[in-house]
């Protein structure tokens, strides 16, 4: 995966088209021209783009953003690789990470704060990334996140976390994520979560994990996937989106949503296998994802949740892009959707397309309550009994595996009511998961036996 122009191809059909058009942002001296491909849309709290990617103008990599009427370069970093991803804080300011790195060699993330760049963290406070970053996201306090290629010294990889002063591994010791291949996607919610996916496995299987700052720990949240996570999102409501390669037993691939206690598939009228690049979130459930998918005409286009189905965007003038769509930027600003990649125009070049957003659904048409609450799971450490209260998610019955970090299922246990305990006496000291179900629902966390 680390080739970024290795991709698989795929057909997606559709229903529901919307009745917008897409055009280039800026044509002739206006457009932006690229000679390479875009990798990052981004926009800041007054709505203004920022683009950036491995394309090379004037001789140098810079980040380049949307002005009155044309393309102007943001500062001069003059980076020696590409840029991977960017993501932008409360106040505005704009963060990105990729290939390209600092005087030492070390890969590092880069602030842009209205005046100038900067790196994040220097000498005894610096990331000091050994590999490519792939992703980077901001949460509510602030904190900024970095994760990709690059491992700790014992070698995984994992989220790193900016916390004003310095840089560090994000959940430590037993709560670690320990990943074992890259962290392609990572994204905050409201409560301080944390949410990666990637090419990383538990027993042989791809996952969503999550990290939280109750615990400092990292659980899957997911069923296991078969196939690797590449975008994730997550909306004003604290839900949480994933895509990929992976795919359901119909052997299409889909967009999992997690509500804070069950794992769904948004797969209605996306029927494709392949990869799904990048997904964006807009409002009240509106979601936008694209790819490489190729429909009849073989050209990759946008596609549009509604909250019930998806549906191909820009019926007056579809995208057609003739090659993969790697990014999207929802921008409820400005009404806009943005879309780029390994796209081009008729010379050649790359460049960003736009299209104006759908009207947003109605917030009775979409199914907006708040995040479900999830099982109680005490105490922890556990000695000889561990204890499961299910109430927050007023059901009947219920069931739990208890595996090793191996994958193999120690306890396999079920009951009905709400609270149920489980005999660890006979485990050995050490980590545990524990996976919980009851209908849709699923919800996975660590343990210690202590």
């Amino acid at each position: 995966m680390k080739n970024i122009a290795a991709f698989v191809g795929m057909t997606l059909l559709s229903t529901g088209i919307y009745a917008q058009g897409w055009s280039e942002m800026g044509i002739g001296l206006a457009g932006l021209n690229a000679n390479g491909q875009i990798l990052s849309l981004q926009g800041d709290n007054a709505g203004k783009l920022y683009v950036a990617g491995a394309f090379v103008l004037s001789g140098a990599r810079n980040v380049y953003a949307w002005g009155t009427t044309h393309w102007e370069q943001v500062g001069a970093m003059n980076a020696d690789l590409w840029y991977a991803s960017m993501s932008k804080d409360a106040a505005g300011n704009i963060y990105t990470g990729g290939s390209f790195s600092n005087a030492s060699g070390y890969r590092y993330v880069a602030k842009w704060n209205g005046t100038a760049w900067s790196q994040l963290g220097v000498s005894g406070g610096a990331l000091n990334a050994n590999d490519i970053i792939w992703t980077t996201a901001v949460n509510a306090a602030g904190n900024i996140f970095a994760a990709g290629d690059f491992t700790n010294a014992a070698g995984y990889t994992y989220v790193a976390r900016w916390s004003g002063a310095s840089w560090n591994e994000l959940g430590a010791g037993s709560g670690a994520l320990n990943g074992n291949n890259t962290i392609q996607a990572i994204c905050a919610d409201a409560a301080g979560n944390v949410y990666a996916g990637g090419y990383f496995t538990e027993a042989g299987q791809y996952y969503v994990a999550m990290w939280s700052p109750v615990t400092n720990a990292w659980t899957r949240i997911s069923p296991y996937l078969n196939g690797p996570v590449s975008a994730m999102c997550t909306d004003a409501d604290g839900y949480v989106y994933a895509a990929g390669a992976f795919q359901n037993s119909a052997g299409y691939n889909y967009v999992g949503k997690w509500d804070g206690a069950f794992w769904s598939e948004l797969s209605t009228g996306l029927y494709q296998s392949g990869n799904i690049w990048t997904i964006a979130a807009g409002r009240n459930g509106q979601l936008f994802t694209a790819g490489i998918f190729t429909p009849y005409t073989g050209l990759q286009q946008v596609y549009y949740w509604d909250g019930t189905t998806w549906g191909q965007m820009g019926t007056d003038a579809l995208l057609n892009a003739n090659s993969s769509i790697f990014t999207l930027y929802a921008d409820t600003l400005n009404n806009q959707v943005y879309a780029a990649g390994n796209f081009t125009n008729a010379s050649g070049r790359y460049y960003v397309a736009k299209c104006a957003m759908p009207p947003a659904p109605s917030p009775a048409g979409v199914a907006h309550t708040s995040v479900i609450s999830v099982p109680s799971v005490y105490p922890n450490p556990a000695d000889d009994r561990l204890t499961i209260d299910v109430a927050a998610w007023r059901v009947q019955d219920a069931s739990v595996t208890v595996s090793d970090m191996a994958g193999r299922v120690l306890i396999s246990d079920s009951w009905s009511g709400s609270v149920h305990a489980i005999s660890t006496a006979h485990l050995p000291q050490g980590v545990y998961v524990a996976q919980i179900m009851s209908g849709s629902h699923i919800y996975t966390t660590r343990f210690v036996r202590r």
